[in-house]
């Protein structure tokens, strides 16, 4: 008989922008489901939203899963821009001197994002930009004001983001003038659920209850599909 031929490495290197979206993504969801591609989707540990979506410039070689993100990601400071080999059951990072090995998880164990469920807004209501610098700003404000939430709003003739407090109409707000707009809404959103990576973004609000970020300032797309609170409000 002749020797089986050994099976060839699913190898592939890990660029920091896949990192730095990564260790975003790990703060929606402590575990992750990849699919064989480029394409990462993810989606809130505790509730279906947020939802995040990625295309990245490498290509997985298959499918797996990994319950502690967080844990994948900080070997990658053990080793020196190691190269990984995805195997049948583990993810084996290697740079030559050093080697670490992560099983892989059972996907059923992972709370994920179903990859054949295309997100898209219902209609598209409010179209904005949303600078990366106003985003840093409303973040900032919303911590030093203990703002619990953030609101786009329109009066019928300008846009603002500001910062919100629904159970107290009265507290001190932060604002940031957006740009100009027909509609009167006011769009609320959870700022825990405001896990963005620091990026400029097109914002489309659905007054059904959705908005969608999709980054404007890199060369993948990368998009969140965040729902608006209960207690939004349309003219």
């Amino acid at each position: 008989r002749y020797p089986k031929e050994a099976k060839e490495k699913e190898v592939m290197k890990f660029s920091k922008e896949t990192l730095d979206i990564l260790n975003n993504f790990k703060l929606l969801n402590r575990g992750l489901v990849i699919k064989q591609g480029n394409v990462i989707k993810t989606r809130h540990q505790t509730s279906p939203m947020p939802i995040a979506k990625v295309t990245i410039p490498e290509s997985f070689p298959r499918d797996f899963a990994i319950a502690e993100l967080q844990g994948f990601l900080s070997t990658f400071s053990l080793l020196e821009e190691p190269e990984v080999d995805f195997t049948d059951t583990h993810a084996v990072m290697s740079d030559g001197t050093k080697t670490a090995k992560i099983r892989y998880a059972a996907p059923t164990m992972v709370v994920h994002m179903d990859y054949n469920i295309a997100v898209k807004l219902p209609t598209t209501d409010v179209s904005l930009e949303l600078s990366e610098e106003n985003l840093k700003a409303i973040e900032k404000a919303a911590t030093s004001f203990m703002a619990p939430e953030i609101a786009f709003v329109g009066d019928g003739v300008k846009t603002k983001l500001t910062t919100y407090n629904s159970k107290n109409t009265g507290a001190d707000t932060f604002e940031i003038a957006l740009g100009e707009s027909g509609k009167v809404f006011s769009m609320i959103v959870n700022v825990n659920h405001l896990q963005l990576m620091r990026r400029s973004y097109n914002v489309g609000i659905s007054f059904k209850g959705l908005l969608e970020f999709t980054s404007i300032t890199e060369a993948n797309t990368l998009q969140y599909w965040i729902a608006a609170s209960e207690k939004s409000k349309v003219g």
